[in-house]
């Protein structure tokens, strides 16, 4: 049980102001956390209901929390400086916990004002409630990473690719949430890589046997290596600092996502009979994690 320490919220490390989260006992329960609610149907022949899947995004974590000054007073020069910290942000923000348990997780959250905490001699914390952006904690971001020489491996140097394009990759993903995780894919191709052609050209395609997601991105040559970083969550890649829209390979698809545990991901690094694998191939994505308030 998280009883009392500093946090670091929206950049912001609360030792600065001296001021702490702590435990305070209102006699009551603490919200678990990732809480739902099931999508089902009923037919009239059947006693039960049918589920359809669940829906995480209902039930977003919420809970209250104190924070605090132990050492004395808030002085009244600092109380609109902490205010406009603590609670004049524009956007979800992260929340560290400086405790044993909560190392390398955080929320996404807003702090939201309740009251101000007095005694005797003035004013001492706040009371605000904790409003996260989805019913899970966060982890540390984990990476899966295929280097050529994996892929060359695997694919026995392009011998014995699928369909004659794709090599297979095992992802997989460790989170406590079943909904869609959108990685971010990034690939390395060296000027090597490109061998005779003035294109590079990659594709990624999740098929699983509930659905299909993938993703295509072509680069030139340009003369240089070319480091591509592709964010499937908002649907962009970025290359030399420009910007571009991510290409779906088929409308009828979803954009490339994983789901928890194993994912085989067909690469496809063949064109017309032309074998060109990347220097490497990263998938970065973020754990969530059932936690819970405290």
């Amino acid at each position: 049980m998280f009883k009392k320490g500093f946090f670091k919220y929206a950049g912001v490390y609360s030792g600065k102001y001296n001021l702490i989260m702590a435990y305070v006992n209102r006699n009551q329960d603490f919200i678990a956390g990732a809480t739902y609610e099931p999508m089902t149907d009923s037919l009239p022949s059947r006693a039960e209901d049918i589920l359809y899947g669940i829906k995480y995004a209902e039930n977003p974590l919420e809970f209250e929390v104190d924070i605090i000054k132990p050492d004395g007073n808030i002085p009244m020069e600092q109380m609109q400086e902490i205010h406009e910290w603590l609670f004049g942000q524009d956007g979800w923000k992260k929340l560290f916990i400086k405790a044993p348990d909560y190392e390398n997780i955080y929320l996404k959250c807003l702090l939201i004002p309740e009251n101000i905490i007095k005694d005797v001699g003035g004013f001492v914390g706040f009371r605000c409630k904790i409003r996260n952006i989805s019913g899970f904690w966060y982890g540390k971001d984990k990476v899966i990473t295929y280097t050529k020489e994996q892929i060359n491996a695997l694919c026995n140097n392009g011998a014995d690719l699928i369909d004659g394009k794709y090599v297979n990759l095992s992802l997989d993903i460790e989170t406590q949430c079943n909904e869609k995780i959108y990685p971010i894919v990034k690939f390395y191709a060296a000027d090597e890589d490109f061998g005779n052609a003035t294109h590079f050209s990659i594709n990624v395609h999740n098929n699983k046997t509930d659905y299909e997601s993938d993703l295509y991105c072509i680069i030139d040559r340009g003369g240089s290596d070319k480091i591509v970083s592709m964010d499937c969550k908002w649907g962009d890649y970025v290359i030399e600092g420009k910007q571009s829209q991510l290409i779906s390979l088929n409308t009828d698809y979803d954009l490339f996502y994983l789901e928890k545990g194993i994912n085989n991901v067909y690469l496809g690094i063949n064109e017309n009979n032309d074998y060109k694998p990347p220097s490497y191939i990263s998938f970065i994505y973020t754990p969530m994690l059932r936690v819970g308030g405290f």
